[in-house]
C-alpha cells in the first residue's frame, strides 16, 4: 500500500504553518498580559502586599514599643490590622475605632452580593489568569486562606485584648508574626504565578 502523497506533500506543510500562525496568533495577547504583570520586578502587582506587610510591621513596633499593653494600644493595633487586611473579611464596625467611609463602604460591600472586594483575592486570581500548573494553583489558593484566616484570628484576638482578655494579649504578638510571615509567603507565591523569581 502506497502513502498518501496528501499528507505528505505541500498542503500539509501549508496547513501546519497555518496552525503555528495561529497559535502565534493568539499567544500574543497571553504574553503581552504576562510582560505588564512582570513590568519593574512585578511592581504593581506586589504594591498591595508590601502596603498590607508595612502596616503589619507598624502594628508590631507598636506593641514592642510600648512599655505597658492597654486597650487604646491594642485599639491602634487593631487600626493598623484591619487597614492591612485590604478589606478581606468582615468585621464588626463599633464607635471604640475610627471608622471611616472607606472602612464603612467595606463593610457594607462585603455583606451585600455586587463583588468581592478583597484586594488579596484580587491579585490571586490576576496572577493565576496564565497559570496552568495545578500545583501552583493549589500553593496559590493555600496562601490566600492562609493569610485571610490569619487576619480574621488576629482580629480576633486584638479585639478581646482590647476588651481586657490576658491571654489573647499574650498571643497577640506571636499571631501578628505569623501574618507577616503569611503576607510574605503570599508574595512569593504570587510571584512564582507571575513568573517572577521568589
Amino acid at each position: 500500500m502506497r502513502p498518501n502523497k496528501i499528507c505528505q506533500g505541500p498542503i500539509l506543510q501549508r496547513a501546519l504553518l497555518l496552525l503555528y500562525g495561529w497559535a502565534a496568533i493568539l499567544r500574543a495577547p497571553a504574553d503581552f498580559y504576562r510582560s505588564r504583570q512582570q513590568a519593574n520586578g512585578g511592581a504593581k502587582m506586589l504594591a498591595p502586599i508590601r502596603a498590607s506587610r508595612a502596616k503589619l510591621q507598624e502594628a508590631a513596633a507598636m506593641l514592642a514599643g510600648s512599655p505597658a499593653t492597654s486597650p487604646p494600644l491594642y485599639s491602634e493595633v487593631l487600626n493598623e490590622l484591619r487597614a492591612a487586611s485590604l478589606n478581606c473579611y468582615v468585621y464588626e464596625a463599633d464607635g471604640m475605632l475610627t471608622d471611616g467611609l472607606e472602612e464603612r463602604a467595606s463593610l457594607l460591600q462585603q455583606q451585600l452580593p455586587l463583588s468581592d472586594p478583597c484586594t488579596f483575592r484580587i491579585l490571586h486570581k490576576n496572577a493565576l489568569t496564565l497559570v496552568t500548573d495545578p500545583q501552583m494553583v493549589h500553593e496559590a489558593d493555600e496562601s490566600l486562606d492562609m493569610l485571610v484566616r490569619m487576619f480574621q484570628l488576629l482580629d480576633l484576638k486584638l479585639d478581646q485584648a482590647r476588651e481586657g482578655d490576658q491571654h489573647a494579649a499574650e498571643v497577640v504578638p506571636s499571631l501578628l508574626q505569623q501574618c507577616i510571615d503569611a503576607n510574605m509567603h503570599f508574595e512569593k507565591v504570587i510571584k512564582e504565578c507571575i513568573g517572577l523569581p521568589a
